[in-house]
């Protein structure tokens, strides 16, 4: 990428804290209903994707799991407990994950236990799904990463994309979403700007969004390899893979 690119992306009025305490108050009341929100097909084929990508980064060393609610990654990946470590502002969610994988340290923290993380002691960071949209300045989140990864090694972090309509769990619950959503110029400058190379970039959930759920389900792969690859800014959702210079 060019590192000469100046990326703005436009951090939050709200305090860091006051966004944090926020965001872990709405996910700590939807919690307990969280995983039964996703046992859809679309939510599987969106998944199955996602996990896709991470295989292709096989072996993925010690990890930092940021944002990782109930434990999703260690249900497709299942390293060994010495090698992962969970953070989660949520003590709610973390509750569920501790409860499935009991084996397993996870820390409830914002980015300061990312930035706890010794120099260069990790092979992945991931952050799934929507978590670096709830971040007042998500370009910290990349500051940290590099600080935390060997080099190189690798990160992959996703955003909403410019559709993306809101947490449907919160939505159900009626509740706020104070999400932001991201480009794919402003998800991959930021990358760039903090000294990755970014290996992939696509948009997940594009049109397929507007289709019976079976049939989005059977049509997520192929989208998030064709339309989402060329015209990312379609999906509900930003996948990036990228590695630290």
């Amino acid at each position: 990428c060019d590192r000469g690119l100046r990326v703005v992306v436009q951090v939050e009025p709200e305090t860091s804290r006051a966004r944090v305490e926020r965001v872990k108050a709405l996910y700590d009341r939807v919690a307990a209903d969280y995983d039964h929100s996703y046992l859809d097909p679309v939510s599987a084929a969106e998944n199955a994707v996602v996990f896709r990508t991470l295989t292709g980064m096989l072996p993925i060393g010690r990890t930092v799991d940021f944002g990782c609610g109930t434990g999703l990654f260690l249900s497709w990946m299942m390293p060994p407990p010495d090698l992962y470590v969970g953070i989660d502002v949520s003590a709610g969610m973390l509750a569920q994950a501790r409860r499935k994988y009991p084996e397993y340290e996870f820390r409830q923290a914002g980015l300061e236990g990312l930035a706890a993380v010794p120099y260069g002691s990790i092979d992945t960071v991931v952050a799934l799904f929507g978590v670096l949209s709830y971040l007042p300045d998500p370009g910290r989140f990349f500051g940290l990463a590099y600080r935390a990864l060997r080099p190189g090694g690798r990160i992959l972090a996703m955003a909403y994309g410019p559709p993306h309509a809101g947490c449907k769990v919160l939505a159900a619950a009626g509740l706020p979403d104070p999400r932001r959503r991201l480009t794919s110029g402003e998800l991959g400058g930021l990358a760039c700007a903090y000294a990755f190379d970014a290996e992939e970039l696509y948009g997940l959930r594009g049109p397929t969004r507007y289709l019976p759920d079976r049939l989005a389900a059977r049509l997520i792969p192929f989208e998030a390899r064709t339309l989402g690859a060329l015209w990312p800014d379609l999906g509900a959702f930003l996948v990036l893979r990228a590695r630290r210079l």
